[in-house]
């Protein structure tokens, strides 16, 4: 079990992820970077979200930089949601499932959008 773990951590380390976290009510991976992705642990139940630039874990600020495919996959409360300026991508899938989405704000830095 030891061994397993030892692995596991290594992988994680190496894979620069430092994180995954909720904050505000949002679930973020956290990287070495210092730079956040938006992603899903769990079906959102909110109606609207406003994604932030910057989040702060443990005294350390992150730059919102992703939304993670499949981030607000099957969050049929889900009405709104506005991206802020500090997101480059979205991943494929983000929004499937999200049947009552009505307004999303998707700024002029997003430069690629995955597929669905």
């Amino acid at each position: 079990m030891k061994k397993n773990f030892a692995i596991l951590l290594t992988l994680f380390v190496a894979s620069g992820v430092w994180a995954q976290t909720y904050i505000d009510g949002i679930y973020y991976i956290l990287d070495n970077n210092k730079t956040a992705t938006v992603t899903s642990k769990e079906t959102y139940t909110t109606s609207r979200i406003i994604i932030p630039e910057k989040v702060e874990y443990m005294n350390t600020t992150y730059s919102v930089k992703k939304i993670d495919k499949h981030a607000f996959y099957g969050c049929t409360n889900l009405t709104s949601i506005v991206i802020p300026e500090s997101i480059t991508s979205i991943g494929e899938g983000a929004f499937v499932g999200c049947t009552g989405l009505t307004t999303v704000t998707i700024p002029n830095s997003v430069k690629s959008i995955g597929d669905a």
